[in-house]
């Protein structure tokens, strides 16, 4: 398993700057980094506090499973009941193995699930009508 990191700085992460599996990105363009995310089992956001995450959205729009921490701010974004939300490291290794396991069918269908949660929920339509309600209602 290769691992993509963006946004880190490179010289923070120590002796992992060697690892084979691990690749550090520089500046990406939006294409770069749309192709990185599509091309993922799934996407990882170890965050300790979070707002609404424009990463999270970009990886559930194409369908691609977003594991983060435990954050208020980012599981509200989450579809529910899923399996999305790690609160240790034996916990989200758990997480990694079972995205690991699943079938090409599996993940295309949960692609499909998650992809339609945020346009059901997130897209301009529905956040543009959720505040014309709120501010005008």
């Amino acid at each position: 398993m290769v691992f993509d990191l963006v946004g880190m700085k490179y010289e923070k992460l120590g002796e992992n700057q060697r690892a084979a599996n691990v690749v550090c990105h520089g500046r990406l363009n939006s294409r770069q980094y749309q192709e990185i995310i599509e091309n993922s089992l799934f996407l990882l956001l170890p965050l300790k506090f979070a707002t609404a995450n424009n990463a999270m959205l970009k990886g559930l729009v194409a369908g691609v499973p977003v594991i983060c921490s435990n954050t208020h701010g980012v599981r509200e974004y989450l579809p529910p009941g899923g399996d999305y939300v790690f609160d240790s490291i034996e916990d989200l290794a758990l997480k990694v193995q079972h995205r690991s396991e699943m079938t090409q069918a599996e993940r295309a269908a949960e692609g499909d699930r998650l992809s339609s949660f945020v346009k059901e929920n997130y897209s301009w339509d529905v956040i543009r009508n959720r505040v014309i309600d709120y501010c005008l209602v």
